[in-house]
């Protein structure tokens, strides 16, 4: 969870800089789009891990 956190963090920071920030610290299309990429498997893998053992 606390991967998860840190991930979204980081693409919340991103997009903000992205909307409000100048145009020569946003991080780019890739590396945000890396940030939902671990954001979606760090999720997947809390979700699994979640789940109770049959």
């Amino acid at each position: 969870m606390a991967g998860l956190r840190v991930a979204l963090e980081l693409l919340l920071a991103a997009e903000r800089v992205r909307q409000n920030g100048p145009a020569e610290d946003y991080v780019g299309a890739r590396v945000m789009e890396g940030l939902m990429m671990a954001s979606l498997s760090l999720t997947a893998q809390v979700s699994a891990r979640m789940r109770p053992e049959e």
